[in-house]
């Protein structure tokens, strides 16, 4: 199923579970162009994060082997949008600071991005090929091997001092990995989470990588997902020290990218 065939699919589930009091807009694009706009009702923020959680982790039980031309293909997306959106972001992280430079962004975020984007398209091949191990003898002769599988949802929180690279790097390394992605970028530097939010949208189906906007409160709530690997840095406010009480207390292999 291509991409707006996915998008559409969603949306037409989500209409169907629309059915109480929280107002939320989903706007669905393809290439640049409004398919559909419609406005539905839940709960809460919660339902709302339950609801696309399920739906990237249906898809990813549904493709549980993902094939190296699909993740080069999502790879490839995300390079194309770094590529021709760098300066638009660039010109999002100046406003949302205020003394950033768009030459300090270009160096710091989008220059390690592309290099970490190179290297992810480089190695992936050799990353996904099976690792032989030793077998005991008394299973001779047969042989054994490693074989990396995906786990599935990879949610990451991100944080505000350079808010293009500590988002979009771990979704790279998990996108690669063969994962869906949830990513709550920081609400502190708005403006660029509010841009990554709309050129991810135009690129990627939500079952594959969406993102969700909010305060800690939300974060919170994201972060008591059942991911199968939560990817993050605590942001400086108190809000997310909080949630990340709440990533120790639901999930023990909380990763912190360096």
């Amino acid at each position: 199923m291509d991409h707006l065939s996915r998008t559409i699919a969603l949306a037409i589930a989500l209409l169907r579970s629309a059915t109480k009091a929280l107002h939320w807009s989903v706007v669905l694009r393809h290439m640049g162009q409004r398919y559909l706009s419609c406005s539905m009702t839940l709960t809460t923020e919660s339902a709302t994060l339950r609801f696309l959680f399920d739906a990237q982790y249906k898809a990813s039980r549904l493709q549980i082997d993902v094939p190296l031309t699909l993740r080069h293909d999502r790879l490839l997306r995300m390079r194309t949008l770094i590529n021709d959106h760098g300066s638009a972001l660039a010109q999002a992280v100046e406003a949302d600071f205020g003394v950033r430079s768009e030459q300090l962004t270009e160096l710091a975020d989008l220059f390690v991005l592309r290099t970490l984007m190179s290297h992810t398209l480089k190695s992936l091949a050799k990353w996904m090929k099976p690792v032989k191990v030793g077998t005991p003898l008394y299973l001779q002769p047969a042989h054994a091997y490693l074989q990396r599988q995906p786990l599935g949802v990879v949610g990451v929180v991100s944080p505000w001092n350079y808010p293009v690279q500590l988002a979009l790097g771990p979704v790279i390394t998990a996108l690669a990995a063969g994962n869906r992605v949830m990513l709550k970028p920081s609400e502190l530097t708005p403006l660029t989470s509010a841009l990554m939010a709309r050129l991810i949208e135009k690129t990627f189906a939500p079952d594959e990588l969406c993102v969700v906007q909010g305060d800690g409160a939300l974060a919170a709530e994201f972060s008591s997902l059942p991911f199968g690997r939560q990817s993050g840095r605590s942001q400086s406010d108190a809000n997310y020290a909080g949630a990340r009480r709440q990533v120790a207390l639901h999930h023990r292999r909380f990763v912190r990218p360096e």
